[in-house]
């Protein structure tokens, strides 16, 4: 079963990103805070995850803005860079509004016709099954254990 990944991703770190991000923010108008933007490499851990508990094959798109992971290996048969450019008209770029992206997501070139969208500091800690994503048919859905009660005898 083939269903793809699509991961959002932007380094906060990088100061070109930064200068930019913060330009267009002042022409805007609009208050910019670098913690939404913070590199804690979440996306080394979540790809980790995907190695071990993902069994679908599909592509995994990583998007960003003229980014790349200094240790993100390209050559990787299933991971593929895609930037903004890729997919969102010319006209609505740049942009910093994740919303904008994910309304966008869908334009990825290749993208296959089910697909996942998980944020970088979302990880997977067992393995997933076709029944957490789809209801049955092509109903997406997602599904998670509750937490114990701090009075349960799980903790």
């Amino acid at each position: 079963m083939q269903i793809d990944l699509v991961i959002p991703w932007v380094d906060g770190d990088d100061s070109a990103h930064r200068r930019k991000r913060q330009k267009w923010a002042a022409l805007e108008g609009i208050k910019d805070t670098e913690a939404r933007y913070r590199n804690n490499d979440e996306l080394r851990f979540l790809l980790r995850s995907v190695e071990q508990y993902w069994p679908f094959e599909g592509t995994i798109f990583i998007v960003t803005d003229s980014q790349k992971p200094s240790w993100l290996n390209l050559n990787h048969s299933r991971i593929k860079l895609v930037d903004h450019k890729d997919f969102i008209p010319e006209q609505y770029l740049p942009t910093f509004n994740p919303k904008a992206i994910d309304a966008n997501l869908h334009r990825i070139p290749g993208l296959g016709e089910r697909y996942v969208v998980m944020n970088d500091d979302m990880f997977f800690s067992r393995p997933v099954e076709w029944t957490d994503l789809f209801d049955g048919g092509c109903t997406f859905r997602m599904t998670h254990d509750s937490l114990p009660d701090e009075d349960s005898a799980e903790l």
